[in-house]
C-alpha cells in the first residue's frame, strides 16, 4: 500500500529572522505567567528581606589634603608627583589602629547608642568602628572623605566629627614630636653654610684685587683684548672685500664693454669733479652737434653731413674715455684701500697676540674665582632651602597637622542611605524578569512539542489535510459532534476538508476503510474519527463508525449509547454483529461501540475474526471509520493499520511530541499503511477567512514531480 504524499516545495524567503523572532515571541507569550509570577516572587522575597533590615544613615566629612607631604630634612621638589600615593596612605591611616584605638577610648563617642551592647553585642568596639567607617579619595581635588554609617543620624554625624578630629590630632602630635629636633638640626646646618659663604666672599675679593679684575669675571686685559679682536676682525673683513673688488675689476678690464659698465656704475655711486666737468663739456658739445646734424640733413649736401657725423663720433669716443677713466679711478682707489687694510690687520694681529699672552697669565685666577662663585651659589641655595624649611616647621607648630584643612565635618542625614529599598526592589524585579526570560528560553530550547501547523509537513513528510481550531471549554462529547451541532463553523469546515481528502483517496467503486489514529492518547483522534464519520455520512456515504479502542473506549459517550455490547463481544463471538451495531446515531451513521475486550485486546485483533468482520462490514457499508488506540501505547493499532485502506494521523498542537509523532508515522509505514495525511487539532493561531482552518488558500495544492504519476494512481486505488 502507498502513502498519499504531497511533495514539499522549498520556500525561498529571506524572512528567516522574522520567523525566528515570531517563534521567540510565541515562546515568550506561552511563558507569560512566568513573567508575572517570578518577578512577583522576587519582589515579595526582597520585600520580606528588607523588612528585617535596619536603616542606616550616612554622614560624610571632607578633608582637603595637599598632595605634597612636607619632610623638612628631605627635598620636596618631586613630591607633587605622588598625590595619589599620599591620598591612599591617608585613606589607610584613617582606619588603622593608630586612629581607631584612641577614638574608641575617647569621651566623644562614649555612651552612644550605636555602640551599645544591644547593637554590637560581643563585637569589639574597634571592629565595629572599622565596619561603620568608610573612606573615599578624590585625586582631582586632593580631598579625603570620611563617611560614617549608623542607625541614628545624629550619632553618625558625631562619629564622623570625632574621627576627623582624631585624624587631625594624630598628625598634630606626630609633627610636634619631631618639629623641635628637626629645627635644631636645620639651624646648625644653616649657620655652617653661612660661615662658608663669608669665607668664599673674602677669597673672591682678594683675587679680583690682585689681578685687576673688573665687573663679573672679566679682567681689564680681557676687556682690551676683546676690543682689539673686534677691530682686527673688521680689518680682515675690509681686506677681503677690497681684494674681491680688485679681482673683479681686473677681470672686467679685459672686456672693454664690461669695464665701461663698471665705470658707469662707479660714476652713479661716487662722482669725480674733474671728470664730471670734462664729461659735461663733451655732452654739451655732443648735443649741439647732433642738433646741427638734424637741422642740416634737410638743406646741406652729403659731404657736409659726413663731416658732422665724424665730429659726433669723436665726441662719443671722448665720452667713453671719460667713463673708462671712472673705472680706472675706481680700481686705483680700491687697491689703495686694500693696502691700508692689510697694514691695519697686520698691526692689530700683533697687538692681539701680545694681549693673549698677558691674559693667559690670569687664567688660573679667573678659574679660581669661577669655582668660588659656583660654590657660593650652591651654598646660597642650601641656605635658602633650610630657611624655607624652618618657616614650614614654624607654621606646623602653630596650625597643627602638616597640610590638612577640614572642608566639612558633615551633618545628620534625614534619609537613610542603606539599604536602598527602591533600588533593591527594582533589582529584584529586574532579576525576576531575567530569570523568567531565561527559564522561558530554556523551555523553548528543550520543548519538543509540535507548536505550529507548518512544522507538521516538515517533521512527518505528510500532507496537512485539515486543521481544527481551538475549541474553548468543549468536552469530548460535544466536540465529537461539532459537525452535527455547528455545520457552518470553521471547525466543521476543517473536517469537511479532511472528508474531501478521504473521498479522493478511497476507491472509486466499492467501500473503503478509514483508520484514524494518533501517536499517544489525548491528541483528539476519537473526536476526529467521530466528526469525520458524520461528515462522510452527510456526504451521501452510508458510514459505520467503529470504536476500535478497547482499552479506553469513548465513542459511546459521544453519542450517548450504552457500551454493554460492542466490538469486543463480536470478536469473542459473544454476540452477533447485528445486535452490537447501534443504528442511526446520526443521519446515515451507525455506531459499533467498543464493548468489552475481556482483558486481551491485542489477541482479539491479531486473530482471524477481525479481518473477517471487516470483510463482512465492507459489503454492508460504503465507508468504515475506525477509531483506533494510540500507535505507541498499544500493539493492536498496528494490526488495524495493516487491514485498512488508508490512515488519518491526528496530532494536537502544544501536546504532540515531535519524536513521538515521527515514530508513529514510521510505525504506519512499517506496516505499509497508506497515510492520507495529518489532521491537526487545537490550532490557536487559526485566522478567519481561510478555507482549511489555518492553511491559507492554495497552500495544499499538489505539485507532483516527474515520476509521481504512478504514485498518484496508486493512491486513487
Amino acid at each position: 500500500m502507498n502513502e498519499i504524499r504531497i511533495p514539499q516545495v522549498e520556500r525561498q524567503s529571506s524572512g528567516g529572522d522574522s520567523v525566528d523572532a515570531g517563534k521567540l515571541a510565541q515562546a515568550l507569550w506561552r511563558g507569560k505567567w512566568y513573567f508575572l509570577i517570578l518577578p512577583a516572587i522576587a519582589a515579595g522575597g526582597m520585600h520580606m528581606w528588607l523588612r528585617g533590615q535596619r536603616n542606616l544613615y550616612r554622614t560624610t566629612a571632607q578633608i582637603q589634603v595637599s598632595p605634597k607631604e612636607v619632610n623638612p630634612l628631605k627635598d620636596n621638589s618631586s613630591s607633587s608627583n605622588k598625590a595619589r600615593t599620599v591620598l591612599k596612605q591617608q585613606q589607610i591611616l584613617v582606619k588603622s589602629p593608630a586612629i581607631l584605638k584612641p577614638l574608641a577610648e575617647s569621651e566623644s563617642i562614649r555612651g552612644l547608642r550605636t555602640f551599645s551592647r544591644q547593637m554590637i553585642k560581643d563585637k569589639p568596639l574597634i571592629a565595629e568602628l572599622n565596619d561603620l567607617l568608610g573612606t573615599v579619595v578624590d585625586p582631582n581635588t586632593d580631598r579625603l572623605q570620611i563617611a560614617c554609617m549608623s542607625p541614628f543620624p545624629d550619632e553618625a554625624a558625631k562619629i564622623a566629627r570625632a574621627t576627623t578630629d582624631q585624624y587631625i590630632q594624630y598628625h598634630r602630635d606626630k609633627k610636634r614630636a619631631s618639629a623641635q629636633e628637626s629645627a635644631d638640626i636645620l639651624r646648625g646646618e644653616l649657620d655652617r653654610y653661612l660661615d662658608k659663604r663669608e669665607e668664599i666672599v673674602q677669597k673672591i675679593n682678594e683675587l679680583r684685587t690682585e689681578n685687576k679684575i673688573i665687573q663679573g669675571s672679566e679682567t681689564f686685559l680681557e676687556s682690551h683684548l676683546t676690543e682689539q679682536k673686534s677691530l682686527w676682525n673688521k680689518a680682515k673683513i675690509d681686506m677681503i672685500k677690497h681684494q674681491a673688488t680688485v679681482d673683479t675689476l681686473g677681470q672686467a678690464e679685459q672686456d672693454p664693454e664690461l669695464f665701461l659698465e663698471l665705470g658707469k656704475n662707479r660714476r652713479s655711486l661716487k662722482q669725480n669733479p674733474n671728470l664730471e666737468a670734462d664729461l659735461a663739456g663733451i655732452e654739451t658739445e655732443l648735443r649741439a652737434k647732433e642738433a646741427e646734424l638734424e637741422r642740416r640733413q634737410r638743406d646741406e649736401g652729403e659731404k657736409l653731413l659726413s663731416i658732422l657725423r665724424r665730429e659726433i663720433e669723436v665726441l662719443k669716443e671722448r665720452k667713453r674715455d671719460v667713463l673708462l677713466q671712472y673705472a680706472r679711478s675706481y680700481k686705483l682707489d680700491t687697491e689703495i684701500a686694500l693696502n691700508e687694510a692689510r697694514h691695519l690687520a697686520a698691526s692689530l694681529e700683533q697687538q692681539v697676540e701680545g694681549l693673549e699672552d698677558e691674559v693667559a697669565r690670569t687664567n688660573s685666577a679667573l678659574q679660581s674665582i669661577a669655582n668660588l662663585e659656583a660654590e657660593y651659589d650652591r651654598l646660597s641655595e642650601f641656605s635658602d632651602d633650610f630657611k624655607s624649611r624652618l618657616g614650614q616647621l614654624d607654621v606646623e607648630n602653630q596650625t597643627g597637622a602638616l597640610n590638612i584643612d577640614v572642608i566639612d565635618y558633615g551633618r545628620p542625614s534625614s534619609e537613610p542611605a542603606s539599604p536602598d529599598r527602591v533600588g533593591m526592589m527594582v533589582y529584584a524585579i529586574m532579576g525576576g524578569f531575567g530569570l523568567a526570560f531565561g527559564f522561558v528560553l530554556l523551555r523553548s530550547f528543550t520543548d519538543r512539542r509540535i507548536r505550529g501547523v507548518e512544522e507538521v509537513p516538515r517533521l512527518l513528510n505528510v500532507n496537512v489535510v485539515g486543521v481544527m481550531p481551538h475549541l474553548k471549554g468543549r468536552a469530548r462529547k460535544r466536540a465529537g459532534r461539532i459537525t452535527e451541532d455547528q455545520p457552518a463553523s470553521s471547525a466543521s469546515e476543517a473536517v469537511r476538508n479532511l472528508r474531501t481528502a478521504v473521498n479522493f483517496a478511497l476507491p472509486k467503486s466499492g467501500s473503503g476503510i478509514v483508520f484514524v489514529t494518533s501517536a499517544v492518547s489525548g491528541e483528539g483522534k476519537s473526536v476526529t474519527a467521530s466528526n469525520l464519520a458524520h461528515a462522510l455520512a452527510t456526504g451521501g456515504r452510508r458510514t459505520l463508525l467503529i470504536d476500535g479502542d478497547l482499552r479506553h473506549p469513548g465513542l459511546h459517550d459521544v453519542y450517548g449509547v450504552p457500551n454493554a455490547v460492542g466490538l469486543g463481544h463480536v470478536m469473542t463471538r459473544s454476540t452477533t454483529i447485528g445486535k452490537a451495531i447501534v443504528q442511526n446515531v446520526a443521519a446515515g451513521l451507525d455506531l459499533l461501540p467498543a464493548g468489552d475486550s475481556f482483558g486481551k485486546p491485542a489477541e482479539l485483533f491479531e486473530g482471524e475474526t477481525f479481518p473477517e468482520l471487516l470483510s463482512y462490514l465492507r459489503n454492508r457499508y460504503d465507508c468504515l471509520v475506525i477509531d483506533s488506540p494510540p500507535l505507541l501505547e498499544s500493539s493492536e493499532a498496528r494490526v488495524i493499520a495493516s487491514e485498512v485502506d488508508l490512515s488519518v494521523f491526528v496530532t494536537r498542537l502544544g501536546v504532540s511530541m515531535a519524536p513521538s509523532a515521527v515514530r508513529a508515522i514510521a510505525t504506519l509505514r512499517a506496516v505499509d499503511s497508506r497515510v492520507v495525511g495529518a489532521f491537526v487539532n487545537d490550532d490557536r493561531d487559526r485566522k478567519s477567512g481561510t478555507y482549511t482552518g489555518g492553511i491559507s488558500y492554495g497552500a495544499l495544492r499538489t505539485f507532483e514531480p516527474v515520476g509521481a504519476a504512478s504514485s498518484s494512481r496508486d493512491a486513487e486505488g
